[in-house]
């Protein structure tokens, strides 16, 4: 028994020394070393290639801290050119990382600049609207006077300022509203008309084919007159309305009840008189006004002279009012005034007189 753990023993000393002296005796082979060294780096180089594929930050953390103008920085000291190679090898990957994030983030600016510069083509300017320049006119029209008369009689007399004031329309369909025309001067303006006992009728004619037309109808009954009719042909034309289209001679027509006179009078207003109104009107006139009106219907006279008897309109009898209403309240203001200033001083003469 002791015997063989004896001969048990001899032969392990003997194979550990025999390995002892092989790898004494052995010269490293240094292209074999550096072979397996290369290769197991191959193969953890190959596994970083995997790990950068799972993560991409494990692959950036190694270009950042083993830059490739480094080669004797490495994680592996046992030989400088197999460090060297190695690190070569695994330069590569993290370039191609690096490219990557440079073109992502240089996209990203351009697409916004894109849309920038989209948004800036797509702002619009409104054109402002085309004005129409009113004609300078006074706040009211010029009084002039005209008259009819049949044979040596004239039996019809007229004094006053007339405008007109159109709404008409543009090539493009717009409306303009509120253009004011004033009947011309006497010289400028061709009165005409009919004289018989029941009806009177003063055509004024004025521009091309304009025609302003007042009839007045007598009541033989209340020996009274009035104007029954207001009658305009008139023509739109773009010389005398800018912009507008031309159009053919027009006419509006109204029948009124208005001015009640006494037969052998004349009718005085000096207050602003429609004639005609359609407010509802786009191509023709809204309104017909009389300023300081005066006329004389159904005269026998030879004479162009109004006569002295009158009718006044409302208006001007209300206006006429105030004036009287104002005057006589100021007069009874100071007469109360003076009685009070009497009696004060009345009663301080009898203070002195006690004295």
């Amino acid at each position: 028994m002791k015997i063989s753990l004896l001969l048990s023993s001899a032969v392990l000393l003997s194979v550990l020394y025999c390995g002892f002296c092989d790898g004494i005796g052995a010269s490293p082979d240094p292209t074999s070393s550096a072979s397996e060294i290369t290769t197991s780096h191959a193969n953890h180089s190959t596994t970083e290639n995997h790990s950068t594929t799972e993560n991409r930050s494990t692959t950036t953390s190694d270009v950042t801290t083993k830059p490739s103008s480094e080669p004797t920085s490495t994680a592996h000291e046992t030989n400088a050119t197999t460090a060297s190679e190695t690190t070569t090898k695994t330069s590569e990957h993290p370039t191609d990382h690096t490219t990557a994030a440079t073109s992502q983030v240089t996209s990203e600016p351009t697409n916004s600049t894109t849309e920038q510069t989209t948004a800036h083509v797509m702002t619009t300017t409104e054109t402002p609207p085309s004005t129409t320049h009113y004609p300078t006119l006074p706040p009211e029209p010029a009084t002039f006077t005209w008259k009819v008369t049949d044979k040596n009689n004239v039996c019809l007399l007229l004094k006053a300022g007339i405008r007109l004031t159109f709404n008409y329309q543009l090539a493009n369909k717009t409306i303009v509203e509120g253009y004011p025309v004033d009947v011309p001067a006497s010289n400028a303006t061709t009165a005409n008309g009919t004289c018989s006992s029941t009806s009177q009728t003063i055509v004024l004619s004025f521009f091309d084919n304009w025609h302003l037309n007042l009839t007045f109808a007598a009541n033989v009954t209340t020996h009274k007159y009035d104007l029954a009719r207001v009658s305009l042909d008139y023509q739109i034309t773009g010389d005398r309305f800018p912009g507008a289209n031309t159009s053919e001679v027009l006419n509006v027509t109204h029948a009124t009840d208005m001015f009640n006179t006494d037969d052998h009078k004349k009718y005085v207003c000096v207050a602003v008189q429609r004639l005609y109104e359609n407010v509802n009107e786009t191509n023709g006139p809204e309104r017909i006004e009389t300023y300081s009106l005066m006329f004389e219907a159904f005269r026998n006279s030879t004479s162009d002279v109004f006569t002295d008897n009158t009718n006044h309109c409302e208006q001007d009898e209300v206006s006429q009012l105030v004036p009287i209403i104002v005057g006589a309240a100021l007069g009874g203001l100071i007469l109360i005034v003076l009685i009070a200033y009497l009696i004060g001083r009345k009663r301080s003469r009898r203070g002195y007189e006690s004295v």
